[in-house]
């Protein structure tokens, strides 16, 4: 028995299966699954704030968005520096 070739990650929902089909998955759905990019709602949840307050941090400048195709997303480190400058701030 010879063992099993790891699979690439299979799409899990309609945005993964259309970025699949569009040829943009690769890199997108690797960044999203190791939680190198969060959705704008999990990210504002883990902040511990509403989504539109972080929409509005953006427009401020206080935080970065990443646009890929459709979706928004905050880096992880970028989460990560927004912390550290309202840790120090306070």
């Amino acid at each position: 028995m010879t063992p099993r070739q790891s699979e690439p990650p299979q799409p899990r929902n309609r945005a993964e299966r259309r970025a699949v089909k569009h040829g943009t998955a690769t890199s997108e759905l690797d960044l999203v699954r190791q939680r190198e990019l969060w959705p704008v709602a999990e990210a504002a949840y883990r902040l511990g704030i509403h989504r539109v307050t972080l929409y509005r941090k953006a427009q401020d400048g206080e935080i970065r968005l990443v646009k890929v195709g459709r979706r928004t997303y905050v880096s992880d480190a970028e989460l990560r520096r927004f912390v550290a400058a309202v840790e120090a701030a306070s």
